[in-house]
């Protein structure tokens, strides 16, 4: 379910209850839409690339989304997401402004390239780069916390 709007609530001269309102309660109206489970998950995955990208507010996923986002990336369900997975679901979701490249700055701006051994490789060469959950899980959490330093410097 998802919430797409919020009527208005009435203005009010005096305090509630009074005799036009009995009760100090008002009315409100709200417009749901149940989604399906894939738009779900695409929006998730939006909500990582746009942390990614740092040039959008995001809403914070749970690790239930995130996993679900990951999955939406890893289409051969191999627990890698590879270059090519990555661009392709790029563009399938038309996220604007976000490259594959930048993606890659990000694990290491996230500390990724620091782990030993093959997944650390990975992030260097095209033909054979991947990311796993934990990367994918540390990029968005690295992002996020940036996003909240910067607001809370404003």
């Amino acid at each position: 379910i998802s919430l797409t709007g919020v009527g208005r609530l009435p203005r009010l001269a005096t305090p509630i209850p009074d005799l036009l309102h009995p009760s100090d309660h008002l009315p409100v109206s709200a417009r749901l839409v149940l989604r399906s489970h894939w738009e779900t998950v695409e929006d998730d995955a939006r909500q990582w690339l746009a942390c990614v990208s740092g040039t959008t507010s995001v809403r914070p996923l749970s690790g239930d989304a995130l996993r679900d986002a990951f999955n939406f990336f890893d289409k051969d369900a191999s627990g890698l997401v590879s270059l090519v997975q990555l661009e392709a679901s790029m563009q399938t979701l038309r996220f604007p402004g976000l490259d594959s490249a930048m993606v890659r700055q990000a694990l290491v701006r996230a500390g990724c390239a620091e782990r030993e051994g093959e997944r650390a490789a990975h992030l260097s060469d095209d033909q054979s780069w991947a990311m796993d959950l934990d990367q994918f899980v540390r990029v968005y959490t690295h992002g996020m916390q940036r996003s909240s330093s910067a607001a809370s410097r404003q």
